[in-house]
């Protein structure tokens, strides 16, 4: 099995926050503010088994859950095309991480996701 680090290629939608392009280039940190709800969907363009890392600084007293999926999907529960995203949700396996408040944090699973959104 082969192991290499990969990035998100593409955010496809926010809601509560902006998403700074350099971040998914590796340049620019991603803040979100105190007392703020956001939800980002992150598209990695091609289904993919990883073990996702997320390194945080902060956030004490804050959740922050990570859903994989391979589609979303509609009211109806069909999951049809992996590129429409209006008016369907990701639902899927998730992990919840609840920051200490403190620096460089890591996060990963003990066992690898498969996805495309998360």
């Amino acid at each position: 099995m082969e192991e290499v680090p990969q990035r998100i290629s593409a955010v496809r939608k926010t809601q509560g926050i902006e998403v700074d392009p350099g971040f998914l280039l590796g340049h620019a940190p991603l803040t979100i503010p105190a007392n703020t709800k956001a939800v980002i969907l992150f598209d990695q363009s091609f289904e993919t088994n990883a073990y996702p890392q997320l390194d945080v600084s902060g956030g004490k007293g804050s959740t922050i859950r990570l859903i994989y999926s391979e589609a979303l999907i509609d009211q109806n529960g069909a999951k049809g095309n992996r590129n429409d995203i209006a008016g369907r949700e990701v639902v899927g396996e998730s992990d919840v991480f609840v920051p200490d408040g403190g620096a460089n944090r890591r996060f990963t699973p003990l066992w690898f996701r498969t996805y495309r959104l998360h």
